[in-house]
C-alpha cells in the first residue's frame, strides 16, 4: 500500500499527539512526587536562574555536584526557561524531559526512514516508541538519560544523512558532543557509538571532501573539550562511576563468589586449574559478563523490569509481553533479509554496546542506564509485525480475520493493563520509592515554624537527602543557602538519635520516622504522614 506524503504527515502527527498525551497527562502528579534527583535538578536550576551559581556556589557549572555524584549539568540549563515561566514547580522540573521524550518519537521516525527507506517501518517504529512503557516511564520524571537518548538519535540520523550531504556531519558531531553533557553513561556510550559508525561507514567517509570531515571533527572537539577536560582533570568527575561500579568494593565482589575460600583450597591441593579459574581477574570478567547478559533477560525486559520502583509500574516489564514474538521474528528477518549490510551491522552493534556502561555497575539490570536500547527493540518489533502481516495475506479470509481480531484484542488488553498499572495503581504501590510525603510535611512545618527555635529533620530512610526537598519546597533563597550550607536557618538535617531526643524541649520540632524515637518515650505527635498505600511512614513530633 502506498500513501501520499500528506497522509504520512497526518499519521505521524497523530502518533506524536499520542506520545504527547501519554507523556504530559497529569505529569505533575504521576509519579506522585519528585524523587531526590528531581528535587536537586529543580533547585539547582532555580539557583542558577537566580544567582548564576549552583547550590554549592559554583558559577555556571559544567557539572552539578548534587549529592556528590557530580552529574553533567545540561538538564539544569534546559530547565531554566520552564522554571522562569512556571516557577519552581513539579511540572516545570519534569516538563523538559517529557518534551524530549516526545521529540524522540519524531526523531525515531526520521532515523528509521533514513536507515531502511520505508515509511511503513518508520511509522510503526515511531508508534511503538510512542506507547512504549520504557519511554513513557523515563519521559515522565526528570531523568537526564532521556535527553542523552535524543541527542544520540540525532547523532546517528545526521551521520547517515551526512554520507550524502556532508554538511550534516558537523551536526552529527555537535549532537554527539552535547550528549556528553547530559548523562554519565554517555561518556562511554557516545565514544563507542562513534567508533562503530566510523568502522562501518569508513569507506564512505573517505570519499567525502576533507573540508567537511575536518569541520565535523573541529565542531565535535570544540564542543566536547570542556567536559572532556573537566572529566580528565577533576577527580570528582569519577565519583559517581566509582560509587556505582561493582569494582568499587572488589573485596565484597570476591567474597560473594567465595573467592578467598576457593583460593585457599586450591593452594592446599596445589590445584593449577583452580588457580587459573579462581583468579580474581577471571572472577571480575565473569561478573561483568553476567551483568551484561542480564540486560537481555526476558524476565527483565517483558515481565518484572529491573525491580527499581521508580523504573516501572507493578506487574510490568519495560516492553509489552505481546511484543516478544514479533521482536524475535523481527531479529530473524533482519539477519536473514535483504537489507543493507551496513544498516544491519549498525543496528545489531548499537544494541550490543548499550549494556556496556551498565555492566560495570552493581545494580543490574538497570533500565535507566540502558535507555539507549530505544528504539532498537521497537524497530525489530515493527519489522516482525510487518513481516507477520505480509505472510498472513496468504491465508484465507476466514482464518486471517479471526487471527487479526484475536491479536488486536491481546494488544488492547496489554495496553489497557499497562495504562491501569501506571496511571491508577502505580502511585498507590510505589509512593515510597518516590519519597512521597514532603508535599504534605513541609506546608505543615511552615505553619509550625514560628513556635520552634530548632527543627531537626532526619536525613535517613525514608527521608534520605531531606535537605534538598526543604530547599525545593520552601524555595529557599539560593544566595542565602550558598553562604550557610546544608543546615540552614532553624533546620538541622541529620540522623535523629536518642541523645537528640533527651536534649530536646518543647521548642524543638522533629521530623522523622517512628523508629527514630525511643519506644518508651511519650511524645506529642503533631502530624502523621501516610504513604498512599496507607502505611504510616513519617511523624512530626514536638520535643519532650
Amino acid at each position: 500500500m502506498k500513501l501520499t506524503n500528506k497522509k504520512i504527515v497526518f499519521i505521524l502527527s497523530f502518533i506524536v499527539l499520542i506520545a504527547a498525551i501519554l507523556r504530559l497527562w497529569h505529569l505533575n502528579s504521576v509519579p506522585p512526587s519528585l524523587d531526590w534527583d528531581e528535587a536537586s535538578w529543580g533547585y539547582n536550576s532555580y539557583s542558577i536562574l537566580m544567582t548564576g551559581r549552583d547550590e554549592y556556589g559554583k558559577l555556571m557549572p559544567l557539572v552539578v555536584r548534587s549529592f556528590n555524584d557530580y552529574k553533567p549539568a545540561l538538564y539544569a540549563y534546559l530547565d531554566l526557561p520552564f522554571i522562569a515561566v512556571l516557577g519552581l514547580t513539579d511540572l516545570a522540573v519534569r516538563l523538559p524531559n517529557a518534551i524530549f521524550g516526545i521529540f524522540t518519537v519524531l526523531t525515531a521516525y526520521l532515523l528509521v526512514k533514513e536507515m531502511f527507506k520505508r515509511w511503513d517501518l518508520a511509522l510503526l517504529s515511531a508508534f511503538l516508541l510512542a506507547i512504549s512503557p520504557w519511554s513513557i516511564q523515563f519521559s515522565r520524571f526528570a531523568h537526564e538519560g532521556m535527553v542523552g537518548l535524543e541527542f544520540n538519535l540525532l547523532m546517528i540520523l545526521f551521520f547517515l544523512k551526512g554520507l550524502k550531504k556532508p554538511w550534516y556531519l558537523s551536526l552529527s558531531a555537535a549532537a554527539g558532543a552535547i550528549s556528553l553533557y547530559s548523562y554519565q553513561n554517555e561518556k562511554l556510550f557516545v565514544p563507542l557509538l562513534s567508533i562503530i559508525l566510523l568502522i562501518i561507514f569508513g569507506k564512505e567517509l573517505l570519499k567525502i571532501p576533507r573540508k567537511y570531515l575536518i569541520s565535523a571533527f573541529l565542531v565535535g572537539v570544540f564542543l566536547a573539550l570542556p567536559i572532556a577536560l573537566y572529566t580528565v582533570t577533576n577527580p570528582n568527575s569519577f565519583t559517581r562511576a566509582r560509587s556505582a561500579s561493582f569494582l568499587n568494593n572488589p573485596i565484597g565482589v570476591l567474597n560473594t563468589k567465595n573467592y578467598p575460600e576457593r583460593n585457599l583450597v586450591n593452594k592446599q591441593n596445589k590445584d593449577i586449574i583452580g588457580y587459573i579459574f579462581d583468579n580474581r581477574r577471571i572472577v571480575y570478567v565473569k561478573d561483568i559478563f553476567g551483568n551484561y547478559i542480564s540486560h537481555f533477560d526476558i524476565n527483565y525486559l517483558f515481565i518484572k523490569g529491573d525491580m527499581i520502583g521508580r523504573h516501572q509500574p507493578p506487574g510490568m516489564g519495560h516492553l509489552y509481553l505481546i511484543e516478544l514474538p514479533f521482536l524475535l521474528l523481527g531479529l530473524f528477518v533482519l539477519l536473514s533479509g535483504r537489507f543493507d549490510r551496513k544498516i544491519k551491522a549498525l543496528l545489531i552493534l548499537w544494541m550490543l554496546i548499550v549494556p556496556v556502561p551498565a555492566s560495570l555497575t552493581w545494580d543490574v539490570p538497570n533500565a535507566g542506564r540502558t535507555m539507549n536500547f530505544l528504539p532498537t527493540f521497537q524497530i525489530l518489533t515493527a519489522l516482525g509485525v510487518i513481516s507477520a502481516y505480509s505472510y498472513s495475506l496468504k491465508w484465507k479470509k476466514y482464518i486471517r480475520y479471526p487471527v487479526y481480531g484475536a491479536f488486536m484484542t491481546l494488544v488492547l488488553f496489554n495496553f489497557v493493563y499497562y495504562l491501569n498499572q501506571y496511571f491508577v495503581q502505580y502511585s498507590y504501590f510505589s509512593s515510597q520509592a518516590w519519597q512521597y510525603g514532603y508535599n504534605q510535611i513541609i506546608p505543615e512545618v511552615k505553619s509550625l515554624y514560628p513556635k520552634y527555635s530548632k527543627i531537626i529533620v532526619s536525613n535517613e530512610s525514608p527521608l534520605d537527602q531531606s535537605y534538598i526537598f526543604f530547599l525545593y519546597n520552601l524555595k529557599y533563597p539560593p544566595k542565602d543557602y550558598q553562604k550557610r550550607g546544608h543546615n540552614f536557618d532553624k533546620y538541622d538535617f541529620k540522623p535523629v538519635t536518642q541523645k537528640d531526643w533527651e536534649n530536646s524541649d518543647s521548642t524543638t520540632l522533629f521530623i522523622s520516622s517512628q523508629n527514630d524515637f525511643p519506644n518508651d518515650a511519650k511524645y506529642k505527635i503533631l502530624k502523621k504522614i501516610y504513604l498512599l498505600n496507607g502505611t504510616n511512614e513519617i511523624l512530626i513530633v514536638e520535643g519532650k
